[in-house]
């Protein structure tokens, strides 16, 4: 059971990312000017826990905004669209270790 419930986050974290990336087209202002912080979404998994998000300095920046620059939240926002399909993969990964 426990191995199911790490194969179940991993993947569930692993189909997040294109999910997000996907989102990060869908503001008035695309994300992508050259296409780096779209590329560095990633996901990990361990303990239980899923982690999605970027490495790269200016990520936070675009996400929550600056002074000059509207929030583009695109980690919030494809988590909030990944939601069923998470929720999908998870019960049939986990139904199989019953």
């Amino acid at each position: 059971m426990r191995e199911n419930a790490a194969e179940a986050v991993a993947q569930a974290a692993n189909a997040a990312v294109p999910i997000v990336q996907s989102t990060m087209e869908g503001y008035p202002r695309p994300i992508h000017r050259t296409g780096a912080l779209v590329a560095d979404v990633a996901a990990s998994a361990g303990g239980g826990q899923a982690w999605v998000g970027n490495s790269l300095p200016y990520a936070d920046m675009v996400h929550n905004g600056t002074a000059r620059m509207p929030a583009r939240p695109y980690l919030s926002d494809g988590m909030a669209a990944v939601g069923e399909t998470l929720k999908t993969l998870l019960s049939e990964t986990l139904g199989q270790g019953f």
